[in-house]
């Protein structure tokens, strides 16, 4: 079976001189699927357990790796003030 080969060089936008405009086009585009396609409401259902589980001012602890903008995180925290 064919894979890809794993590619160990930095991500375009962690790359020195890498285009602001371009970084935050991307991001902006990575929040619009995160919105659209239905990404951001998936991950607040998967995390709607835990939250049930939590006793009032319990803190819930995640950790969002390959972060983008932090609009996942964001919505992980708007979502759980409003639970």
């Amino acid at each position: 079976m064919w894979a890809p080969r794993r590619r160990l060089d930095p991500e375009w936008m962690d790359r020195p001189g890498a285009d602001p405009r371009l970084i935050e086009r991307a991001l902006a585009d990575l929040r619009w699927v995160n919105r659209s396609l239905g990404g951001t409401g998936a991950l607040l259902r998967g995390v709607d357990p835990f939250l049930a589980r939590l006793q009032p001012g319990e803190p819930l602890e995640v950790l969002d790796v390959g972060a983008g903008g932090g609009d996942l995180a964001l919505a992980i925290a708007s979502h759980a003030r409003r639970r």
